[in-house]
């Protein structure tokens, strides 16, 4: 069963810390307990000094259902050579493709693009 309600936020201007308040700001004011309790956060950090926050968040929902215990994780890992807008978002199609509970309850992390290429790993829930 799809979950088919994430979407990805992506804050990009040209000092990271600045995306990581501007990301901040975003998480405490424009989503919902519900949102924030299921949001995936991940950033890459550019040799360029440039960086991404990437939120990713299901809309709609005002109640989130997670898996209350976990024994196996499975990954889905994406790379490509520093594009990581496209990685991103195929985190939130691959999210997509989850149950509600098992793309509630997976993690994220993304990888320096400096080291090319740059990664974006999923783990989620076995069921």
């Amino acid at each position: 069963m799809s979950n088919a309600n994430w979407v990805l936020k992506t804050f990009s201007s040209t000092n990271q810390i600045d995306n990581i308040g501007t990301a901040q700001a975003f998480l405490n004011t424009d989503l919902n307990d519900a949102q924030r309790a299921v949001c995936k956060i991940a950033y890459t950090d550019y040799h360029t000094g440039d960086a991404s926050v990437y939120v990713m968040y299901p809309v709609g929902v005002d109640k989130v259902d997670c898996l209350s215990s976990v024994s196996v994780f499975e990954q889905h890992t994406v790379n490509n050579s520093h594009d990581s807008d496209t990685l991103a978002q195929d985190i939130v199609n691959f999210l997509n493709a989850l149950s509600s509970k098992q793309a509630n309850s997976a993690r994220v992390a993304a990888s320096d693009a400096k080291s090319n290429p740059a990664t974006f790993t999923l783990w989620y829930p076995k069921v």
